[in-house]
């Protein structure tokens, strides 16, 4: 791991906890860079810092709808 750049894989990103959390991990393990890649964010219309970006949104934001089918996520 010493002195390599990783490349960390996320699927959701929610608060951005868990991805810098494993960035500190592989940082103190040794890895000179680390990159934090993630698909899909959560949105949470009750935080504040979301709630810009939920408010421009084209269509009204469902934290349920899916984005690929347009269904209920399960």
């Amino acid at each position: 791991m010493s002195g390599r750049h990783v490349l960390v894989v996320d699927d959701t990103w929610v608060s951005g906890d868990k991805g810098q959390s494993a960035a500190l991990t592989l940082k103190a393990a040794g890895a000179s860079t680390v990159t934090v890649l993630c698909v899909a964010r959560w949105l949470r219309a009750d935080w504040p810092d979301h709630e810009d970006l939920i408010t421009r949104l084209e269509q009204p934001y469902d934290p349920l709808c899916c984005p690929v089918s347009g269904g209920t996520c399960e």
